[in-house]
């Protein structure tokens, strides 16, 4: 279970009933055109926006075709932008795309996300690294783009990875930068 401090804003009991599988967030529904029905509905979800700094919009674009349900998160933090984007198959979440990455990741307890150079032996390096320090690898996803020569190693790990560890993947030739999440910890 995801914990977050937020509320999600969906439009149906569909909808709501699969998110509170994956989280412990406030849902609202909006039953679709029922929103314009109901203003105190309204009024609450701008309520909540206006509380939290949050734009409402929704757009339907060729990104989300490809999916029935796809719900994209953009966060600025640091003068940086993160734009992660997150579906479901059946009743398992799957992240599908970060930045400008396609992805297909189970959204595990720890994830290792690396931005590097395509070339062969990078992947193995980091993964002969990170098996030799006692940090077992759990799934390995490569993401593409059309940005050549770049691709994103994304790996599910079963352990903490300690931070001069981490800084020793940084480190690694033909590394971009290497980040970890926690799910434990948000």
């Amino acid at each position: 279970m995801i914990h977050m401090n937020e509320a999600l804003i969906v439009e149906g009991r569909y909808d709501k009933s699969k998110l509170s599988a994956l989280t412990d967030a406030i849902i609202v529904t909006t039953n679709g055109f029922g929103i314009y029905k109901d203003a105190e509905k309204r009024d609450f979800i701008r309520k909540l926006a206006k509380e939290r700094g949050i734009k409402v919009s929704e757009r339907k674009d060729r990104a989300s075709e490809d999916f029935a349900n796809l719900i994209t998160v953009d966060v600025v933090a640091g003068g940086q932008k993160l734009s992660v984007q997150g579906t479901l198959f059946g009743t398992q979440g799957r992240i599908v795309r970060i930045n400008d990455f396609r992805v297909d990741v189970d959204p595990h307890a720890r994830i290792l996300i690396c931005p590097h150079i395509n070339r062969p032996g990078v992947i193995g390096t980091v993964g002969t690294l990170l098996g030799g320090n006692g940090v077992n690898i759990s799934a390995m996803q490569v993401g593409t783009t059309e940005e050549e020569g770049k691709n994103l190693m994304v790996l599910t790990v079963d352990n903490d990875i300690p931070a001069a560890l981490l800084e020793t993947v940084k480190a690694l030739d033909g590394i971009f930068d290497a980040k970890l999440v926690n799910f434990y910890e948000i």
